[in-house]
């Protein structure tokens, strides 16, 4: 039982629905943008930030229009004007018809500009390497990425999503190594086996020193006083089921860590 609770703290980093995070964070920071709530805009973008990388399912169109309204948002709050203007762009190209509503940047607003200049050019930077599966550029299958404005990426492998990212350029497009499938060298995924490893380092360790109290013990009950010989044999009997039950658990965890698909 307690390997899974050590698989369940290497997950604790993400929400058990990042999609779902994604999407409430979005919309609260509106509302905290909308409030001028500053202290709320900032933890709620936080908590959207967190969630981008743990989405393992392609997002829907209407995820990832929230997704570059917040963000457009947050650039502006931090004072990147290029960046919003660019995740503004990716709102205006993948829904042309939708306009900011006054209520929340109102006719004259320096936001308002950068929406209305915000880049809807086609032009497209093809990317050198992809994974197994492809790349899904705003949820579209794709082979490249726009060139003047924000874009969520995906990365597929057998169907899953092993990459999500969100980004202003390619020059901000991670390095990724795809000698292997990239779900499986995902941060998730990395954290698991490491923890996974080193805990079953761990148990392995314990069973190679319940091992050798077990063989002392086993050797010494021919030469202990007739009184301590039951304590002796215990003592072996228990340091061999421990020694077998550690070095089970370790075999255990780290099939686990390593064999399943996080």
């Amino acid at each position: 039982m307690w390997i899974w609770l050590v698989v369940a703290w290497a997950l604790a980093d993400c929400p058990e629905d990042p999609v779902g995070q994604v999407r409430g964070s979005a919309a609260a920071m509106e509302v905290a943008f909308v409030g001028l709530d500053e202290e709320g805009f900032d933890s709620t973008h936080a908590r959207l930030a967190a969630a981008i990388p743990c989405i393992v399912e392609p997002l829907a169109l209407r995820d990832i229009l929230a997704l570059h309204r917040a963000s457009a948002l947050a650039a502006f709050m931090d004072g990147d004007m290029v960046a919003s203007r660019k995740s503004w762009g990716a709102v205006r190209t993948l829904h042309p018809d939708w306009v900011p509503p006054s209520s929340m940047i109102p006719e004259g607003h320096l936001l308002r500009g950068l929406f209305d200049e915000a880049p809807t050019d086609p032009e497209v930077v093809a990317l050198d390497m992809a994974p197994p599966g492809g790349w899904l550029v705003d949820g579209r299958e794709a082979t490249g990425v726009p060139a003047q404005r924000a874009f969520v990426l995906q990365g597929i492998d057998e169907g899953a999503v092993g990459y999500t990212g969100y980004h202003h350029s390619v020059a901000e497009i991670p390095v990724l190594d795809f000698a292997e499938p990239i779900s499986r060298v995902s941060p998730r995924a990395k954290k698991i086996r490491k923890t996974g490893t080193l805990v079953a380092g761990g148990m392995a360790a314990g069973a190679l020193a319940g091992l050798g109290v077990h063989l002392h013990a086993r050797s010494a009950v021919l030469e202990v006083p007739y009184d301590k010989v039951d304590g002796t044999v215990t003592r072996a009997n228990v340091s061999g089921v421990s020694a077998v039950a550690l070095g089970a658990g370790a075999v255990g965890l780290t099939a686990v860590a390593w064999a399943v698909r996080w």
